[in-house]
């Protein structure tokens, strides 16, 4: 897809940070100013900091969450021919633990959705900031006294599934022939971006625009927001007249 854009004169910059908006129709990044004519800013993690330097998304905090996975071993593979997905928990954004058959052949475990306290927190300490942990964490302990939509039951869950026997438990609702063996470790991971209403003190639990008139911010990229991302870019190229 990358080489396709590129005959299409589209051009990409890697490991650049976004570092604010110079003027308007103007921003600045770690590799130099960057003029554009209309900014669509899919940011993920750091969407809503994008956003903020627009005055927008005031009422958003960012409370990052860690997907862990393990993978089936060879030998386990072939036990799954399809993906397997659990009925989902409407008052949570989380669909939780499922077995995804990827186009390798591999199959997939997970992912969990821990509390995470940083953008970049894949591992258990790796990525961790101290700053953006204090604010995270203030996020996070509020919900957790609160306690809404049931979310100190969800940490706790959650938390257990650092532990294999847990994780496997959670695996084994859906195919309760998994034994310990079967799950073997892999390095994948991921940080979901989701944000908390600070006004109403919830969790966002759809996909969430805001816009100026030369920009547009999607702020709460939910799952499977990468399966879905084709179709979703013919919406924001429909929005914008593209």
């Amino acid at each position: 897809m990358q080489e396709k854009l590129q005959l299409h004169g589209v051009t990409f910059f890697f490991d650049c940070a976004f570092q604010g908006v110079q003027s308007k129709g103007r921003i600045q990044t770690s590799q130099g100013d960057i003029s554009y004519g209309f900014l669509v800013n899919c940011a993920g993690a750091y969407a809503d900091m994008v956003a903020k330097a627009y005055g927008l998304a005031k009422e958003y905090a960012l409370v990052p969450f860690k997907g862990i996975y393990w993978k089936l071993s060879k030998a386990a593979t072939p036990k799954v021919r399809a993906n397997i997905y659990p009925v989902p928990d409407v008052s949570m954004p989380f669909l939780g633990v499922h077995l995804t058959r990827v186009i390798s052949g591999d199959v997939y475990v997970g992912p969990t959705a821990i509390p995470a306290f940083g953008r970049e927190n894949y591992g258990i300490v790796q990525g961790i900031n101290l700053i953006e942990s204090m604010a995270i964490g203030y996020q996070l302990a509020g919900m957790y006294l609160r306690n809404e939509n049931n979310f100190r039951h969800l940490t706790h869950v959650e938390m257990g599934k650092y532990s294999k026997q847990k994780f496997l438990a959670a695996a084994r609702k859906l195919m309760p022939s998994l034994n310990a063996d079967d799950m073997v470790p892999t390095p994948k991971a991921g940080i979901r971006p989701q944000l908390v209403n600070t006004k109403t003190r919830k969790l966002e639990m759809d996909y969430i625009l805001a816009n100026t008139d030369d920009s547009l911010h999607v702020l709460n990229a939910i799952s499977p927001a990468f399966t879905g991302s084709l179709a979703f870019a013919e919406l924001i190229a429909d929005k914008i007249g593209a």
